[in-house]
């Protein structure tokens, strides 16, 4: 994304998006803590931050050479100033807890979950005593705790953590935050940037939301292929098919079932003009009423069964009187492509479009988001949310090379000056002087009277803003 806004995925004290799935919460991940964002940066792009469930330490380190282990006292204040103590003394380095040492720290015999509302009441109080930046270096950990507590139904506890860590929702962290990194960074890998009901939901209607599809998704974000930026819409075709029954089918499985003879008509009159459907529209026929349903493609998608996943996928959220009959539609299609062939052939891989077409399905188009680079020389226009991905030939506007900070607030906030110390030279940003709205700022590293470093800048007007923060 060359200059444009970085988005730095570290996740502590929380579980893998699998376990959440699965409804396994029984284990806690180790926990890694730096106060350097260069070393946090450089573990982000080789994968390495967040370490799994039950990994021990020798597993640990052969992934991190960086990662050393630490032992703390038995007492929670021990802990807690030792925590804080040694990542400050050993900086550019990264720590390994062991999982069971810390719930006894902080649960005490009562078991890691088994008095999961009292464990974070005291994670949360911990936080509070650390150094700032350290709260910053562990800034996901409330997003977990309100996940727990929306997996056991504790709606108060929502409540109250969501009123404790005032900046929860000020920060441009994505929707699977709360997850494992390794998710976040392949779904980056293939263009998706948020998926707003991941976070919008609770883990056990996560699942319900899902359903079967959980396990299917689970192993399609696994895929390292990336998505393919251009879009061959074929010459104006339409199809149309209709299908009657004598009787009302009030089941999926049957609904199902009635409609394979009309995809494969679908799939041969495909076959026959070289393409793919776009996007199809059901009218599902209920005697003297009828009821639509509008399924987007992917490109990618050749096969009835795959169009069968998706109106499974739909109909999984909406109940239908008995139908009688259906009428199938489609007038957008993409150019079918020849793949190419290849001397050794390589195991088949699920397109990512197919994935994508997958959670769109059942979260819905608003929920998946893309992140693009605009050729801008404001920090906040050197990206924008797209609803799909598409052709960019904008090159990010990079500001020689002055440091960026990780995190950049959504916008920029008013600060008092006064309560800022300055730690480096300035950084300019002289842009759209040619317009009516232009932008003269000079950017300055600061740290503030508590210890929290941030990105800050004085306008035109001379007011003081913040506009990012390092951990």
């Amino acid at each position: 994304m060359g200059g444009a806004p970085r988005w730095m995925v570290i996740h502590f004290f929380c579980w893998r998006l699998d376990g959440v799935l699965e409804g396994d919460v029984d284990g806690m991940p180790a926990v890694l803590v730096s106060r350097d964002d260069r070393v946090i940066e450089a573990n982000r792009a080789a994968r390495c931050l967040g370490i799994a469930v039950g990994m021990s330490r020798h597993q640990a380190q052969a992934l991190c050479p960086q990662l050393k282990s630490v032992d703390m006292p038995s007492q929670t204040d021990r802990f807690r100033h030792a925590m804080a103590s040694r990542a400050f003394e050993l900086s550019n380095e990264i720590y390994w807890l062991n999982e069971h040492t810390l719930a006894a720290n902080l649960s005490g015999t009562e078991g890691l979950w088994g008095r999961g509302k009292v464990f974070f009441k005291r994670l949360t109080k911990m936080l509070k005593s650390w150094p700032w930046s350290m709260q910053w270096s562990v800034m996901p950990s409330p997003y977990a705790a309100w996940c727990l507590a929306a997996f056991h139904e504790q709606p108060t506890f929502c409540e109250s953590v969501a009123q404790q860590c005032d900046w929860l929702g000020k920060l441009p962290v994505t929707a699977l935050d709360c997850f494992d990194p390794q998710w976040a960074t392949t779904l980056q890998s293939v263009g998706v940037v948020c998926l707003e009901q991941f976070f919008r939901f609770a883990g056990h209607e996560l699942l319900v939301l899902l359903g079967p599809e959980a396990v299917n998704i689970r192993d399609g974000l696994q895929s390292t292929a990336s998505l393919q930026h251009g879009v061959r819409i074929a010459p104006a075709l339409e199809f149309q098919e209709e299908s009657h029954w004598d009787y009302g089918i009030d089941r999926q499985d049957a609904l199902l079932f009635a409609l394979q003879p009309v995809l494969q008509k679908l799939q041969e009159f495909c076959q026959q003009h070289r393409v793919n459907p776009a996007r199809i529209q059901l009218h599902f026929l209920h005697g003297k009423t009828a009821s639509g349903l509008m399924i987007k493609g992917a490109e990618a998608m050749t096969t009835v069964q795959q169009w069968r996943t998706l109106i499974r996928l739909k109909l999984a959220s909406r109940t239908l009187p008995p139908v009688f009959g259906v009428r199938l539609l489609c007038w957008r299609f993409w150019a079918k492509t020849e793949a190419t062939a290849d001397l050794f052939a390589e195991p088949y891989r699920e397109p990512p479009e197919w994935l994508l077409a997958r959670l769109q399905a059942r979260l819905g188009h608003d929920a998946v988001f893309f992140l693009q680079a605009q050729a801008a020389h404001r920090p906040e226009k050197q990206s924008r949310y797209c609803a799909q991905l598409l052709p960019n030939t904008d090159e990010p506007t990079a500001i020689g090379h002055a440091p960026r900070p990780l995190w950049l607030l959504p916008s920029p906030m008013p600060i008092d000056r006064r309560d800022w110390h300055r730690l480096a030279q300035p950084c300019w940003i002289r842009t759209d002087w040619w317009t009516t709205q232009p932008c003269a700022r000079v950017y300055f590293r600061a740290r503030d009277r508590k210890g929290r470093r941030g990105w800050i800048f004085r306008d035109l007007s001379g007011d003081w803003f913040l506009h990012g923060l390092w951990c």
